[in-house]
């Protein structure tokens, strides 16, 4: 784990619905933060994280934890600049894929 931040907020894409992140880890030990994502009619939610990993470049990151209804997530982001077009997120849920290939076409990933 490393010291970091990752934000998002109002992600939309055309493979799949809307949601948003708040992760960071000021000392590289501990995390806080939450994840949500809306597709359809479900919806996840989670404060539980285990991992957070943001690259030297500070363009891609990953995350993971569990969510308030006990199934475990894994997400990856990446940043392609400020506007948010090309960013992408990623997010798997017990291991199945949630959201295609992540292209988002609304929000913007910010890695700090």
């Amino acid at each position: 784990m490393v010291a970091g931040k990752v934000t998002s907020g109002n992600m939309k894409g055309d493979t799949f619905g809307r949601g948003g992140f708040n992760i960071q880890s000021k000392d590289g030990t501990s995390i806080k933060g939450e994840l949500q994502f809306h597709n359809g009619s479900s919806n996840f939610h989670a404060h539980d994280l285990t991992a957070l990993a943001v690259s030297e470049d500070l363009t891609s990151a990953w995350f993971a934890g569990v969510g308030v209804d006990g199934q475990s997530f894994v997400a990856y982001v990446k940043d392609d600049g400020k506007s948010g077009k090309d960013d992408i997120f990623r997010l798997w849920i017990n291991g199945v894929a949630q959201n295609g290939d992540g292209a988002l076409t609304g929000g913007n990933v910010q890695i700090h």
